[in-house]
């Protein structure tokens, strides 16, 4: 009974995907992803990882200030009194 509402809407995704790949394959386009990307603007993935590295490469002074910030949060909770220590 409920089995051919859900193959029919298993088939009708699976001719949905097809159409995508297909239409991606036909604009010169090696995958749907990178056809979306060409759509939207970052164009290659290759453009995309530069552009993640780069701002790797930018947030890592700020990344080294908000641990120490976190480290001297740390150090400022530990309860010295019963016997803890910080230790890093």
């Amino acid at each position: 009974m409920f089995l051919l509402p859900i193959y029919e809407w298993l088939l009708s995704q699976l001719h949905l995907f097809m159409f995508i790949a297909q239409k991606a394959e036909l604009l010169d386009f090696q995958t749907h992803s990178a056809f979306v990307l060409d759509m939207r603007m970052a164009k290659t993935p290759e453009k995309v990882r530069t552009f993640l590295r780069d701002l790797e490469k930018r947030l890592q002074a700020l990344k080294q200030q908000e641990m120490d910030i976190f480290l001297q949060y740390k150090k400022e909770d530990v309860c010295p009194f019963a016997g803890y220590t910080f230790v890093c």
